[in-house]
């Protein structure tokens, strides 16, 4: 249905006083552009950039402030070239990182501090050399499927088996990515409605308000599904984004503290179906948020969001632990939480592999984090008559534990190369490779993260040592069910890393055949080897 809006000349003062706003932060001229989005914000306080740009703006006038009292400060440098780089200033930004890098001292008398703030600044030059280059690369890592690929892609082909493998009653990659498809494609169909005419001054729009939910839900069911079919695909996304936002009145724009509160006053005032209809919207926008922040490589940006939107459930469920579902909410459920918590999990991995210098977590806390998800996820199994669909145990129970199997997977095989000792070492790529046996086991064999886990297994053998027996046998069940995985995943976002891996360990287990037929090894023998990793797993 067309909702008549009335004229929003404050949005585009607000765009008026965010263009002036970048004109300054451009000229240099920080506590002007932070004054001028400080007004911007007064407009339109719902709009998320302009709190980006201000917080941004700020940085970099502290940092400014603190190279022109000392020059010599190679630090306060670097956080000029992260402020500048975050309002997308790449060219100022190079200037910087080198002077940054010529403020440290020589080599040989470096610390090992000093060592890692020359990696981390190195880093951010090549960013922003990249981001030069790159200008009009789009924001977020996508699915390219070409005509020869589209059919091939794993939603399409999980539709064409979907009716061979129901009466099987066996569980399948294909029915997770097959619902995550069904809901995200929704989604995307509903958000290619929506419009937004000029009209009296003000706006006209036309659109649903379901649009976010679907899509979001695709992605909570299965990231992998995400993808871009049309050139003005984000455009329109956040046209959605702002349009359900003004319908129900979401806080997408502040931070957990003020949603709190405000969730707190709107209920008082206008009851549940007002704020329940605001909550679910603004955590599922910083859901996307973060899912297209850590998709683009933003890993700081994209696990803070996950964490706001966590923050956020985990009060919610605190604080209304007997409001029915009906009146709170589906975000609420254990659920929906646990998924995010995945899809976290894997955001807070990912900065943690960035070395970002400012994380404020550690491995430790991680690795807490991933033996939580477990713990809650095997205590609150799928309770009987619960609607779950063919996909739905997988995406809800068997990939949280997954993704939480492979982080004490990768934290151990970490605290394994940090250690000096032996038998150290032997403990923790022993505990590695069993985590990622059971992150393996969580998806069937038919999932491209089965095989995957269980070479990562396979390089954790390696890097103990153990017996042929054992890690034959891992060879088997990586090559056995190959086959089955490229039934659906042939083409997918991790193909070509994926298939890389996986030839490694056939080409190993065959060297090992030989020299099993040629007696020069037998099934007892211990093969410790290191050189054949391909990487360390991040």
């Amino acid at each position: 249905m067309p909702v008549n809006k009335k004229p929003n000349q404050e949005r585009d003062t607000a765009e008026q006083l965010k263009a002036l706003g970048n004109e300054f932060y451009q000229k240099g001229r920080y506590e002007d552009a932070y004054k001028t989005y400080s007004d911007a914000i007064k407009k339109d306080p719902n709009n998320a950039v302009l709190y980006a740009n201000r917080a941004a703006t700020y940085a970099a006038c502290d940092a400014r402030k603190a190279t022109e009292i000392d020059p010599t400060y190679a630090k306060a440098w670097a956080r000029l070239g992260t402020a500048m780089h975050a309002l997308s200033s790449w060219k100022r930004c190079i200037p910087v990182w080198e002077r940054a890098l010529a403020c440290l001292p020589p080599d040989e008398s470096m610390s090992a501090t000093d060592r890692r703030l020359k990696v981390q600044l190195e880093e951010g030059l090549k960013k922003s050399q990249d981001a030069i280059d790159n200008v009009q690369a789009p924001p977020v890592v996508q699915l390219t499927t070409g005509p020869d690929d589209v059919d091939k892609v794993p939603w399409k082909r999980a539709l064409v088996k979907e009716q061979q493998l129901l009466p099987l009653n066996k569980l399948s990659s294909s029915f997770a990515i097959l619902n995550a498809y069904r809901d995200f494609s929704d989604g995307v169909e509903h958000m290619k409605q929506i419009q937004r005419n000029p009209s009296g001054g003000g706006f006209l729009w036309f659109g649903r308000t379901d649009a976010i939910a679907s899509i979001s839900n695709g992605i909570l069911r299965d990231q992998r599904v995400f993808h871009v079919d049309s050139d003005d695909w984000f455009d329109k996304y956040n046209l959605q984004v702002e349009f359900e936002a003004n319908e129900v009145k979401a806080w997408i724009g502040s931070g957990p503290k003020m949603v709190k509160e405000e969730a707190i006053k709107r209920l008082k005032r206008e009851g549940w179906q007002s704020v329940r209809h605001a909550l679910a919207l603004t955590v599922r926008a910083w859901i996307m948020r973060a899912f297209m922040e850590k998709s683009a490589g933003n890993h700081i940006v994209g696990s803070d969001f996950y964490r706001h939107a966590l923050d956020v459930l985990e009060w919610g469920r605190q604080t209304w632990p007997n409001v029915p579902k009906a009146e709170r909410g589906v975000i609420f459920e254990l659920s929906f939480v646990r998924t995010v918590k995945k899809l976290c999990l894997g955001a807070m991995h990912q900065r943690l592999c960035h070395r970002d210098a400012d994380c404020v977590f550690t491995k430790e806390d991680l690795a807490e984090l991933a033996r939580e998800l477990v713990f809650e996820t095997d205590a609150n199994p799928p309770v009987p008559g619960d609607p779950l669909d063919a996909g739905g145990y997988l995406s809800f129970w068997h990939h949280p534990k997954g993704e939480a199997f492979s982080i004490l997977g990768w934290y151990h095989m970490e605290a394994a190369f940090r250690s000096d000792e032996d038998g150290d070492k032997y403990h923790h790529f022993t505990e590695s490779a069993s985590y990622y046996i059971q992150a393996a086991e969580m998806y069937p064999e038919d999932d491209e993260y089965y095989p995957y886990y269980l070479k990562i297994a396979l390089e954790a053998y390696w890097l103990r040592g153990a017996p042929l027996r054992d890690s034959l046998a891992l060879c088997k069940r990586i090559r056995i069910a190959i086959p089955k995985m490229l039934v659906f995943w042939e083409v997918s976002q991790m193909a070509e890393e994926r298939d890389k891996s996986l030839k490694e360990a056939l080409d190993w287990e065959v060297e090992q055949q030989r020299a099993l037929v040629e007696d020069t090894k037998t099934l007892d023998s211990v093969v410790k080897i290191i050189d054949r990793v391909l990487r360390s797993p991040v």
